[in-house]
């Protein structure tokens, strides 16, 4: 066995579990046996690319068994055979192992967007330990307990180590909560916590159903019972089967895929009921009834969730950054003095809209095209209302070549273009050089960006204001 256990960067949970078969061994071997273990074998890598530095994911990787932190690949696929995790120096930048399935789930909780692995990395970086360990100083619940120089079994704590997207009678024990959450059956008492200190609920008296229905929406499930507890306004605000439904699909995301698979009528459910058994599993304790995978799927489910807020926040921040770099801090544009020799042309201006009307914001699926010379550089942007619909065109069409399309997604919006420019000869000699459009990536309110032409070059940023999409484009 290698001196220390490693442990994925996403879960905490151990890398490359060998079966425990010593003689402090406490965990179920029968509960092992039906849920199995061998997914945390399946392990990737996360790392910066020396020569490249393009972050990316490596393996599938082996933990070396007598090694320290150490990895292998197959010679024929990889060019270096060993890679240390957790090691992060001057010129060594950090590798950090990641279980499969974790990376899966991490995946789903990001979706519809795309990961931005560079990001990630960046995230990982700020959790890394002052003295390099094997594991991040992330809270992972109880597997943080037992993260020791070999991984603590524990009788009751088994669901740590299995699978938690592979789960065995899944599809049965989701049967079974909703046949139990049937509307009409007994009510179940809703958990207890601790009182709130509301001696009268005299100013929750005052306000409307319908606002304390949208504040409900916003509380945990603590919080909720509290105040469900000391008020009947508020009972009677959340009362309603939707209110419920609603509930579960905000605080148990880890269920949806197997709720929806489900061939059990949801109109039937008692979705308070439903809640009420899913918040027990979230519950980390010993000897828990419930499939051991499901346990894990909610444990890691919740924590890549906390991670993506880290995520998200740092991803802004950084585009804040590359539209607001520090060098422009407190610069001003100066005004573009309008050429009058040897005579002032007229000037022509279009405009390009990709919805008709304000109402067409909730449903529109206008489609975005591209036109490109023969050189690549850009030629013209058209829109249209709908696929196969009449086209607005901005651009010489004498010099279309190619074009390529995008339809924006239902209820997503552009709210930046990135303008790629690139110097090149100009036509006539002694004139220098001439700038021309190479590229252009579109940056959406939700889904990942979407790049047309080249990347490399100047970037020219065309934002929307604060807090609002673009629905036009106006060419002069």
């Amino acid at each position: 066995m290698s001196r220390c256990d490693t442990y994925c960067a996403l879960c905490g949970v151990l890398i490359g579990y060998r079966g425990f078969a010593f003689g402090t061994d406490e965990y179920d071997q029968t509960r092992l046996a039906e849920h199995g273990t061998s997914w945390v074998r399946d392990v990737w890598l996360i790392r910066r690319h020396p020569t490249s530095l393009k972050v990316s994911l490596l393996g599938p990787a082996t933990l070396i068994r007598w090694g320290f932190n150490g990895f292998i690949f197959p010679q024929q696929d990889q060019p270096r055979a060993n890679i240390q995790a957790y090691k992060w120096s001057i010129g060594c930048d950090l590798i950090l192992p990641l279980h499969t399935a974790c990376y899966n789930i991490l995946g789903k909780v990001a979706a519809p967007g795309a990961i931005d692995l560079e990001v990630l990395l960046e995230v990982f970086k700020t959790h890394f330990p002052a003295n390099s360990g094997v594991s991040l100083d992330l809270d992972y619940g109880a597997a943080s307990v037992f993260q020791k120089n070999n991984w603590v079994r524990r009788h009751g704590f088994e669901y740590l180590v299995t699978s938690p997207t592979e789960i065995p009678h899944v599809d049965d024990l989701t049967r079974s909560i909703l046949q139990d959450s049937r509307l009409g059956e007994q009510q179940y008492s809703f958990p207890s916590y601790e009182w709130v200190n509301l001696a009268q609920d005299g100013v929750i008296r005052a306000v409307t159903p319908e606002v304390l229905e949208w504040i409900a929406s916003y509380l945990d499930a603590e919080d909720l019972c509290s105040f469900r507890l000391v008020s009947k306004q508020f009972v009677a605000a959340t009362s309603a089967n939707s209110f419920w439904r609603s509930r579960v699909r905000l605080d148990t995301p880890w269920m949806a895929e197997f709720l929806d698979s489900s061939d059990i009528q949801h109109d039937d459910v008692d979705w308070r009921k439903l809640y009420q058994t899913l918040q027990e599993i979230v519950v980390e304790k010993p000897s828990s009834p419930y499939i051991p995978g499901i346990r894990n799927r909610c444990r890691i489910w919740e924590l890549c969730a906390d991670l993506m807020k880290e995520y998200h926040s740092l991803e802004k921040k950084q585009n804040t950054e590359l539209t607001n770099p520090h060098i422009l801090s407190g610069a001003s544009c100066s005004p573009i003095a309008r050429l009058r020799y040897p005579v002032e042309k007229p000037t022509i201006t279009k405009n390009a809209g990709l919805i008709r009307a304000y109402g067409d914001l909730s449903s529109a699926q206008p489609i975005v095209s591209t036109y490109w010379t023969a050189s690549g550089e850009l030629a013209g942007i058209g829109t249209s209302w709908y696929r196969d619909g009449a086209s607005t065109t901005l651009g010489s069409k004498d010099l279309f070549d190619t074009c390529q399309e995008l339809e924006v997604p239902k209820d997503d919006w552009i709210f930046r273009l990135i303008f790629t420019i690139q110097d090149a000869p100009a036509r006539t000699a002694g004139d220098g050089l001439h700038r021309r459009i190479v590229g252009l990536k579109l940056i959406f309110s939700k889904r990942s960006p979407v790049q047309f032409g080249q990347s490399q070059g100047y970037k020219r940023v065309l934002c929307a204001s604060e807090n609002h999409f673009t629905v036009g484009i106006r060419a002069t």
